[in-house]
């Protein structure tokens, strides 16, 4: 899996490796933004979905995998089942978490029913540990960079105001 601090490496990097891994038409990575409590749309595959959701909007597998301890499988065609995609009859769709908070949710369908089985799910769950780490250490550095661009704006507006300020008190 990823060892990238990039989140979009390691986005391409999973997208990647699940395409190795399942036979799925529809593939979506949302990632949690916890300051607006909302999950933004990282990575689709097949489909479209609007950015952000709220916790409120997200597809019924995705809400119902946010409370289960592992993947979620929805295998038959229900009258009530929506995935990601109107075109999906089956899906896996799991919560990434990490250092004790949800990082992300992966929803993996198929249009035909009955595509997944246990041992998909069980992988699926085995994977996500380390995609959740790579995920949130991407987070942290994006925050990171981001804080880093900011001193360092900060640190050339004093050094420019300081120099401004002493040309004046020379020229006065």
């Amino acid at each position: 899996l990823p060892a990238s601090l990039d989140l979009g490496e390691v986005l391409a990097t999973s997208r990647s490796r699940f395409n190795d891994l399942y036979d799925f038409e529809f593939l979506s990575i949302l990632v949690a933004d916890s300051t607006h409590n909302t999950f933004r749309v990282e990575l689709t595959q097949g489909i479209r979905l609007n950015s952000p959701l709220s916790v409120e909007e997200l597809p019924a597998p995705l809400h119902q995998a946010l409370s289960a301890n592992g993947a979620v499988i929805h295998n038959t065609v229900e009258d009530d089942f929506v995935g990601c995609s109107d075109q999906a009859n089956s899906g896996m769709y799991i919560a990434l978490r990490a250092r004790g908070n949800i990082v992300g949710i992966i929803a993996i369908e198929h249009s035909e029913a009955n595509r997944y089985t246990e041992r998909d799910s069980t992988l699926l769950s085995e994977l996500c540990e380390p995609l959740a780490l790579a995920i949130d250490n991407g987070l942290w550095f994006a925050r990171l960079r981001n804080l880093g661009a900011e001193e360092e704006r900060n640190r050339i507006a004093r050094d420019l105001h300081d120099r401004l300020a002493q040309a004046l008190a020379y020229v006065a």
